[in-house]
């Protein structure tokens, strides 16, 4: 068929409208995804939320024995994780309960079966909209940005406050033990998570956790964490084994932070 000029005329209009509708289309606010991959690890050290926007964990490591999770460690006044996952196995995905609400910083977060296993989040920006809300008119909107002589100072931001000092580390110990001693000093009263984890074969296993309390502050105190019987049975097939400590102290304040030690044990 042939196009006349008229014809021509109205496709590039209709060309034209397509586009614009396009380009002013908003846009989504993009969700953040973690993963976990071959072999225990997270896919990087530092991932980027937008304030408001939702935080999924993929399961894509086949080789661990254990599934993944993703868990802050930092808590809120219930003393639970800001943000965490279930965990999952492998080829399993799940969304970060309490990730939307998080207000701008940085959130350290782990894996709570392969405590190794950390990475970073940085939450910035503001809160995007409520989905379907009407874009505002132009003209309808606040005044622009100037000084104002009634207005007040813009309030300081107060920092935050760190989470407790901790050092860590193994009392010595051999294969043959039932159980290991941990050497904790903290520079104030925390609750503490302890969970000791082998590396053997090729795999990770944990093979002892223990929930204290370091009501000394300054001072050196030895905790001792049992094995389990299959860590038992684990080390003793052994000539020798990396452990490592990873200890969550967590003050009265609800500010947290992770510790890991490692050391080498022989018969």
């Amino acid at each position: 068929m042939i196009e006349t000029p008229s014809r021509r005329a109205r496709r590039a209009v209709t060309l034209c409208v397509a586009a614009v509708v396009l380009l002013s289309a908003p846009a989504a606010s993009a969700d953040t995804l973690i993963q976990a991959q071959t072999v225990w690890r997270f896919d990087a050290a530092s991932y980027t939320l937008a304030q408001g926007a939702k935080l999924t964990f993929e399961n894509h490591d086949a080789a661990s024995p254990g599934p993944h999770n993703v868990t802050s460690t930092q808590t809120g006044s219930d003393n639970k994780p800001l943000f965490q996952t279930p965990s999952i196995p492998n080829g399993g995905r799940a969304a970060a309960a309490g990730a939307s609400q998080l207000k701008p910083g940085q959130y350290a977060f782990l894996c709570t079966v392969h405590p190794f296993m950390q990475a970073t989040l940085v939450v910035n920006g503001s809160a995007p909209p409520p989905a379907g809300s009407a874009p505002t008119p132009p003209g309808s909107g606040p005044p622009p940005p100037g000084p104002s002589p009634a207005s007040p100072p813009p309030a300081r931001r107060t920092p935050t406050a760190p989470g407790p000092l901790v050092r860590v580390g193994l009392a010595g110990g051999s294969l043959r033990a039932k159980r290991l001693f941990a050497v904790i000093r903290s520079d104030r009263s925390v609750a503490l998570v302890l969970s000791l984890t082998a590396r053997a074969r090729g795999l990770t296993t944990r093979i002892g956790t223990a929930r204290a309390r370091d009501a000394r502050p300054g001072q050196s105190v030895r905790f001792a964490i049992t094995l389990t019987v299959g860590g038992r049975h684990l080390l003793r097939g052994l000539r020798r084994a990396v452990v490592a400590l990873t200890v969550r102290a967590t003050d009265a304040a609800g500010r947290s932070r992770v510790v890991t030690s490692r050391a080498l044990l022989r018969r």
